[in-house]
């Protein structure tokens, strides 16, 4: 397993790690849509730095630049993705729309859950 891939798995893991409500009947190693889902919004509200419910262009390019890496430069692609409705914000509700619209891609096969190749084989999508 890469180290993106592992440290992507960790994140979701601890972004619902004893929460029951999210707790749902995914394999081990596997992430159902509210467990991505929650790890979104997790970093919506990271990105959130005026409490405002909603992530601007600035704030998000600001998270961005803080994680470095490659990510950096595609800020602005990654903030048009998430902005569905172009009003220079991102809510939550354009993060669970989005991130469901990821996990059909990543499960064609509509099982509930993705594994880590699936997750590995997105990224290579976009």
């Amino acid at each position: 397993m890469n180290r993106l891939a592992a440290t992507a798995l960790a994140a979701l893991a601890a972004a619902v790690a004893g929460s029951a409500a999210l707790a749902q009947d995914a394999p081990e190693g596997r992430v159902t849509l509210a467990q991505f889902q929650a790890r979104r919004e997790a970093r919506l509200t990271a990105m959130d730095t005026d409490h405002d419910g909603k992530v601007s262009k600035a704030e998000f390019t600001a998270a961005m630049q803080a994680r470095g890496g490659r990510r950096a430069g595609m800020a602005d692609a990654m903030f048009a993705r998430q902005d569905l409705n172009g009003d220079g914000f991102i809510t939550r509700d354009e993060v669970d729309k989005s991130a469901a619209d990821m996990f059909a891609q990543m499960d064609p096969d509509h099982t509930g859950y993705v594994d880590m190749s699936q997750m590995r084989g997105m990224h290579g999508r976009r």
